[in-house]
């Protein structure tokens, strides 16, 4: 990653129809906001596990790696690693549950894009503009415009353009889950998820040779299809997915720590000792999907018998995004003050995470907040 510096017989006209006016029936006992506290609760941890995968990433590469502190610091970053596929997933479950009865495909792009995309340009530009006046970049329009594409500004804006191609699918995934159980469903999405995600480049060279090298595979939406997928599935069915967390949980559980085992073993066995492991991204998809599981269980354990979402939940959620694409600015700012000032990569792990932590609180009680009353005044007005 650069930074820069830093249906047999349906024509395709009926399918079209059907994707101009589909409307969806979704059952109310799935559309109450009190089914959706553990997603609400879902988010932010998956939230602090990416501002840990980022507070964390300067120690796992430079950090010394005989100290006693980098195997299971090592260990949590890898852990943690789900937080994208968690995020996919969660868009996908509440895309389901939310999409309103006789909307229209195009007032839901509307809604999703106002939501998403001026608050990623305003960040691309200031991202942009650190660069440039800290001299690490200088200043080129077109790179800039091809970078609010690729998500190639900083390394964590990739998510972005993946989540808005899901966008742009979300009626496609919906017609589909209409027509297809989930029994056709993810096995298909399993298998164009290892095909594509793993090859797509190769298979782009082989159809044109001559064109250059396709280097944002891992920016294409069917990277992370399984994981839509996955959630679409859970949202058409979210009553009996919330029942399936419950009843299985003792097994989650254990899948979770299984998985965990196998993929942090696989890592050692591959990267450290060198062997050759052709399964290691099926581990790591079996992991990213228990850890999704588990921590949706976990989830619903924190809201159990609670009329909601604790209330610093709620708030952050509401701010999440804002954290999600800001966060990288103070985290760069205090490593540049931890650089002068000569600490060392193990000291400065404590300080990283600190300096994240009170960008997540301030976040979550300035905008998160701001957002939460705007939210309770609607809810009164209703």
């Amino acid at each position: 990653m650069q930074r820069c510096a830093h249906s047999c017989g349906r024509t395709f006209e009926n399918m079209r129809s059907d994707m101009n006016n589909f409307s969806v029936n979704i059952p109310n006992t799935q559309r109450r906001e009190g089914r959706r506290h553990e997603i609400t609760v879902c988010s932010v941890l998956l939230c602090l596990c990416v501002l840990f995968i980022h507070a964390a990433s300067l120690f796992i590469s430079a950090g010394d790696k005989s100290s006693l502190a980098y195997i299971p610091v090592a260990a949590l970053w890898r852990m943690c690693g789900f937080a994208a596929q968690g995020f996919i997933f969660i868009a996908g479950m509440r895309f389901m549950l939310s999409f309103k009865p006789g909307r229209n495909v195009a007032s839901y792009y509307l809604s999703r894009f106002k939501r998403i995309i001026p608050l990623y340009v305003i960040w691309c530009v200031i991202y942009y503009a650190y660069d440039v006046f800290a001299e690490k970049a200088s200043f080129d329009i077109s790179y800039f415009l091809k970078s609010l594409l690729t998500g190639e500004l900083t390394g964590h804006l990739y998510y972005i353009p993946v989540l808005l191609q899901f966008t742009l699918i979300a009626p496609l995934s919906m017609l589909l889950r209409k027509r297809l159980p989930a029994s056709v469903i993810l096995p298909a999405s399993v298998l164009i998820t290892s095909i594509f995600g793993d090859h797509l480049t190769d298979i782009l060279n082989a159809v044109f040779p001559a064109a250059p090298s396709f280097a944002y595979s891992d920016r294409v939406f069917t990277s992370f299809l399984i994981f839509w997928s996955a959630g679409c599935c859970a949202g058409a069915a979210y009553d009996k997915f919330c029942k399936l967390l419950d009843e299985a949980k003792g097994f989650i559980i254990s899948a979770f720590l299984i998985t965990a085992a196998l993929d942090l073993g696989a890592v050692y066995y591959s990267f450290i000792l060198g062997r050759f492991i052709w399964c290691i991204k099926q581990i790591q998809t079996l992991y990213v999907l228990s850890a999704i599981l588990f921590l949706m269980t976990v989830s619903r354990m924190i809201v159990k018998g609670r009329p909601e979402a604790p209330v610093f939940f709620q708030k952050s959620e509401l701010g999440g995004y804002f954290i999600f694409l800001s966060h990288i600015l103070p985290l760069d700012l205090a490593q540049l003050i931890l650089d002068k000032i000569g600490v060392g990569v193990g000291i400065g792990l404590a300080v990283r995470i600190a300096v994240l932590g009170i960008w997540f609180v301030l976040s979550a009680l300035a905008y998160g907040n701001r957002l939460y009353i705007v939210h309770a005044k609607r809810k009164l007005n209703r």
